[in-house]
């Protein structure tokens, strides 16, 4: 079965979702970005989180093995908003991050049996839609933030 079709459709729906997160993070003002109702719902933590959790998934790592705050030396969590990097980094790492997953879906069965974290689903597109999923999650709610505090809408795409 060529499967060709189905990777087509999930990078494109990443693409999607990229790109309105790309967008959200140039809404906020520098003095917004770190800051929010709580440290859950700080922008900065926010992004940071979503972004990771992509990075580990496409790792190739399991849990055990993947180096939680490694990009930027600190937990998502950080109670210190100041530790967080700015949007100018954290657009660089959303590019990696965009790119990882356009190169690990472009060069994989979406068949294949999911073993290293199969909570995600039984397949590696089971996967790839869970993290589709959870990017955009937590995308929705970096828009909650924005219009919050900038009263700005990113739209949809």
């Amino acid at each position: 079965m060529d499967t060709g079709f189905i990777t087509t459709e999930v990078v494109d729906q990443f693409e999607r979702v990229f790109e309105l997160l790309r967008k959200g993070v140039g809404m906020f003002t520098p003095g917004n970005w770190r800051e929010g109702e709580s440290s859950y719902m700080r922008p900065a933590g926010l992004v940071y989180h979503l972004l990771e959790t992509v990075d580990y998934y496409t790792s190739g790592k399991g849990p055990d093995d993947y180096p939680w705050g490694h990009r930027f030396n600190l937990e998502w969590e950080e109670k210190d908003s100041e530790k967080f990097p700015n949007q100018e980094e954290m657009l660089v790492y959303l590019e990696e991050m965009q790119a990882r997953v356009r190169e690990w879906l472009e060069h994989a069965d979406p068949t294949t049996v999911e073993e290293l974290h199969p909570w995600t689903g039984t397949t590696l597109l089971g996967k790839a839609l869970y993290v589709l999923r959870h990017t955009q999650h937590h995308t929705a709610e970096l828009g909650v933030v924005l219009f919050e505090k900038e009263e700005r809408d990113m739209g949809w795409r």
